[in-house]
């Protein structure tokens, strides 16, 4: 069939199982995110919804090739693995190199860059992964991840109070991603504002509630604020990184076990950093 591409969709009632409705949708693969889009407003029509015109993104529907490039990048980013980020980087330059204005793939360059720096210390890293965001930024402003990792370079050059609007905005634009909730805990509690930090904190785990370093920020702000009984049961939550690791690791001091650290509630806990275990 060559280039040509064909999508059958189904829409079917949960409760019943009732088909509602069917569709063939043709066109071509390079196509892909035009089809996307009628598929979307084929579906709102079936439901009686209004589907607001979406104009694409600058970086939408013009390579292919980049979007498979940023596609594998971004599965091999995930995986948290230091050898994992050197080839997920080098597909998210592939990417920019086939389309130099393709947002998530500089969102994704900003992210790697700044996770660089947790295991390289260098300044540099985190200026390029402010570089990075903002590119994206221009080029999809729509797009909420640049300005996590905007806010977390940020963060770490201690402009805490841009970085916690950064991650605001990241809320706003993206209230799916638990990063963005997350992050604006840690700049609270890392300025000694744990109050304020536990409503995000709470935010992110209700967005993704296997996050393990979500429960332990929470955790922490909760001893910070003198709450040692629910400090305890956040750092205790049964977690796949509970399972994994059962241990609590913190900046400049040996590793202690969770428990060890709830005994300690008067300590300052430094915000979590949950890149730390990429470093090693």
């Amino acid at each position: 069939m060559g280039p040509a591409l064909r999508i059958t969709w189904r829409l079917s009632e949960v409760s019943t199982g009732r088909v509602v409705s069917t569709e063939k949708l043709d066109g071509r693969i390079e196509e892909i995110f035009q089809i996307q889009d009628r598929l979307a407003a084929s579906t709102a029509e079936r439901l009686d919804r209004a589907f607001p015109a979406v104009q694409a993104a600058p970086s939408e529907g013009r390579s292919l090739d980049a979007y498979e490039c940023y596609a594998r990048a971004s599965h091999l980013f995930h995986q948290l693995g230091k050898g994992a980020f050197e080839q997920a980087r080098e597909l998210f330059e592939q990417a920019i190199s086939l389309d130099a204005a393709h947002a998530p793939a500089l969102a994704g360059l900003s992210a790697i860059h700044a996770m660089r720096f947790t295991f390289t210390t260098d300044p540099a890293e985190l200026e390029a992964a402010s570089d990075y965001a903002r590119r994206a930024i221009v080029a999809d402003p729509t797009l909420g991840e640049p300005h996590i990792w905007l806010g977390y370079a940020l963060w770490r050059q201690e402009r805490v109070e841009e970085a916690f609007r950064e991650e605001q905005e990241a809320m706003r634009l993206s209230p799916g991603n638990a990063f963005g909730p997350y992050f604006a805990g840690c700049c609270r509690l890392s300025s000694g504002r744990a109050e304020e930090a536990i409503p995000f904190y709470q935010r992110a785990i209700e967005v993704e509630s296997q996050q393990g370093w979500s429960w332990i920020g929470l955790g922490f702000s909760h001893l910070e604020a003198g709450r040692h009984a629910e400090g305890r049961w956040s750092l205790e939550r049964p977690s796949p990184w509970r399972r994994k690791s059962r241990r609590v690791r913190r900046p400049g001091r040996a590793d202690t076990s969770a428990n060890a650290s709830v005994a300690w509630g008067t300590w300052r806990a430094p915000a979590p950093d949950p890149w730390k275990d990429s470093r090693q």
